[in-house]
């Protein structure tokens, strides 16, 4: 009889693992000791204009200071301000990022002045990122982390070209983010990208809750002051390009989880007309993965079988010695 219940015992044991293994893989949490931004589901036409799709994400305001060399004390910053916006979808990361800045400087000025390794010396974005959310404390741009840079001005483009406006530190594939625009506006300038995150992390999971690890610095050259960075702006910390732990986090969802909770008034009688609608497009979000609880139900009857056929053969094989 013990043997017979080894056997039942171990057929379970061996159900459930096959069950286990099916169940899908828990998401990371984020990390909530750095700022965090929700990405919405969506997919924005990359054309440098602010579309209706960007209304829903969330804004994020880059509030940490790095270099404050402005020529008043009383402004330390001489109004440069910086947000982001991010959306995701099943191919790509995307990023609005608009800047105030009134102290831009032309095209040559900017693109050409400086060599690509030095563009932090001018108006410019810098970028650094890890798609495998990797939080551990690194000295460096360990794999598959990155760190760009792209000026007021850049020029997006499949290759890189002199003087385009770009620099990529760990010579990443450009298609990871060759897909890009910068627009100066009446404020100062933005620039909007997608981010082809599997062109440098194969294993990337385009999927809700994924986490990415992600820092965002404003470099703001005031012309006429030096030749270099007067005022910089970061989302997380000044060292983020080469230590992951110290990263903010983008975590993928399908809505704005921040967006106020909107209830039903109560109709009232009226005569006035209805006011026109908006065609703002909508995009639907995919419905989340729960896993394929099909195959755990089929195992786990298949389990039970088992035991049960195990249990009827020692049963009648008991009746026959006896």
């Amino acid at each position: 009889m013990k043997k017979t219940l080894s056997l039942i015992l171990a057929a379970f044991l061996a159900a459930t693992l096959c069950a286990a293994a099916l169940l899908p893989a828990a998401a990371a949490e984020p990390d909530k000791n750095f700022p965090l931004a929700y990405a919405i589901y969506g997919t924005p036409e990359i054309d440098g204009e602010i579309d209706a799709v960007w209304d829903n994400a969330p804004i994020n305001k880059l509030t940490k200071t790095f270099v404050t060399n402005g020529p008043d004390p009383e402004n330390p910053t001489n109004g440069t301000e910086a947000q982001f916006r991010a959306m995701w979808d099943e191919k790509n990361l995307y990023l609005l990022v608009e800047v105030t800045d009134s102290t831009l400087g032309d095209e040559a000025w900017e693109l050409s002045s400086v060599s690509a390794g030095s563009l932090w010396q001018r108006n410019s974005l810098g970028f650094t990122l890890t798609p495998n959310y990797d939080r551990s404390e690194t000295n460096g741009q360990v794999d598959p982390s990155f760190w760009l840079i792209l000026s007021s001005r850049a020029i997006g483009g499949g290759e890189y070209v002199k003087n385009d406006g770009t620099a990529n530190f760990n010579n990443i594939p450009r298609d990871t983010f060759k897909n890009f625009r910068t627009k100066v506006t009446d404020k100062g300038y933005l620039i909007e990208i997608a981010f082809d995150l599997s062109q440098r992390y194969a294993d990337i999971k385009m999927d809700f809750d994924t986490c990415i690890g992600f820092d965002l610095y404003v470099n703001d050259n005031i012309a006429g002051i030096s030749n270099t960075r007067d005022i910089g702006l970061m989302w997380s910390d000044i060292n983020s390009y080469k230590n992951n732990s110290l990263k903010g986090t983008i975590q993928f969802v399908a809505t704005n989880p921040d967006a106020p909770v909107v209830t039903e008034a109560p109709a009232i009688e009226s005569t006035t007309t209805e006011a026109p609608t908006t065609d703002a497009p909508v995009t639907d979000a995919p419905a989340p993965d729960t896993g394929d609880n099909g195959s755990v139900i089929i195992f786990t009857a298949l389990a039970a079988i088992i035991a049960v056929t195990i249990l009827s053969v020692a049963v009648i094989k008991r009746k026959v010695t006896d």
